[in-house]
């Protein structure tokens, strides 16, 4: 039986996101973005918080990228455990929905939210079609040479800052960065990085 290394900058990139993702949830999605009016009654505090927004907001990418890194390893029993995951914390919270805030769901409403299909839970939705492509991905990680993966990744990047930053009216899908394409770009990008490491992440022992 062979031990596993743990790797402590990685548990502290993990915790770090996790800590991200609830400052950005009650920073925005709790308190709500900030207004004109709210600038205007006190532009420090608005600018503060979109400064907040902006530095956690990588917590997604973050995620992700931890995930390339490592290779997502697909199966129907990873997935039909992950679903199991996130249906175990839908019942919780829709318990405290019903029963503690007491709000009237009708059949429909509660049918659409244990299927994911409002706009809620957008990361879950993305992180399953990443799942189920990361076989696809993970072969060509293995298998591209180092001038075709840098290709790709350069012709990737090229793509999602056309559209999804300078011409981000034109592609709906690609405007808030919490898409399978930029999700399978970060899984990628980390993936590079642990077969071709550059000199300041490389084990010391390997320089």
């Amino acid at each position: 039986m062979t031990n596993k290394v743990r790797q402590s900058n990685i548990e502290l990139c993990r915790i770090v996101a996790m800590f991200l993702v609830l400052v950005t949830h009650a920073n925005f999605v709790s308190l709500g973005e900030p207004s004109v009016a709210d600038m205007n009654a006190s532009f420090a505090g608005g600018y503060l918080r979109h400064l907040v927004a902006a530095l956690s907001v990588v917590c997604v990418n973050v995620f992700v990228m931890l995930s390339g890194w490592f290779g997502i390893k697909f199966s129907l029993k990873k997935l039909c455990s992950f679903l199991f995951q996130i249906l175990f914390f839908n019942i919780l919270v829709w318990l405290a929905w019903v029963v503690l805030l007491h709000h009237d769901l009708s059949v429909k409403d509660t049918l659409m939210y244990f299927v994911m299909g409002t706009k809620s839970n957008w990361f879950i939705k993305a992180y399953i079609a990443l799942m189920i492509i990361a076989p696809v991905l993970n072969m060509f990680a293995q298998n591209a040479t180092k001038r075709q993966y840098q290709t790709i990744l350069i012709a990737f990047f090229l793509f999602l800052s056309l559209y999804g930053w300078i011409l981000q009216e034109g592609v709906q899908w690609l405007r808030s960065g919490s898409d399978l394409p930029t999700m399978a770009f970060c899984y990628l990008l980390a993936g590079y990085f642990r077969t071709y490491p550059p000199s300041f992440i490389q084990d010391e022992s390997t320089i």
